[in-house]
């Protein structure tokens, strides 16, 4: 049965009929996330925030919504003090031409940096790329929704 998805972006509206959980682009989206994850074993803000788009809106569980440039200074300041370790558990991919769509959890393998107890922060996460976005390489799109989990 294929899928029906609509939705509307300034003037634009389109209809996806032809969904795919399996599609040729799933090797070129789990490439995006293990440079995300490489960047983040080096601390590479740059390459990290080259990785989003530049409307990435990530919606933190009880605080404000922040965008790609907010994220620069949050990461640095982290990665001051921790060794982050990221990786995601797909639940559902969707893909039809330049759209897709990822739902899973966000999963941080977090390590303070002189040592110490190592804590799993657990995420809902959501995602979405649009048109020309997945060309670039670019990781996540219009959105990535957090609700934590609790250990």
């Amino acid at each position: 049965m294929p899928w029906f998805v609509s939705f509307s972006l300034g003037q634009r509206s389109r209809i996806f009929t032809h969904m795919s959980v399996n599609n040729s682009a799933d090797a070129e989206i789990d490439q995006l996330y293990e440079a995300w994850g490489k960047a983040f074993q080096r601390k590479d803000v740059p390459a990290i925030l080259d990785l989003l788009t530049p409307d990435y809106v990530l919606w933190p569980a009880a605080a404000p919504a922040m965008s790609r440039d907010s994220l620069a200074p949050r990461l640095a300041a982290t990665f001051s003090a921790y060794d982050v370790t990221p990786s995601f558990e797909r639940e559902e991919r969707l893909v039809s031409g330049d759209f897709a769509f990822e739902r899973g959890w966000d999963t941080q393998r977090i390590c303070p940096c002189p040592g110490g107890e190592v804590k799993t922060q657990r995420h809902r996460s959501f995602s979405c790329s649009i048109g020309e976005l997945m060309e670039h390489g670019d990781l996540l799109g219009a959105c990535h929704n957090q609700d934590r989990q609790p250990n």
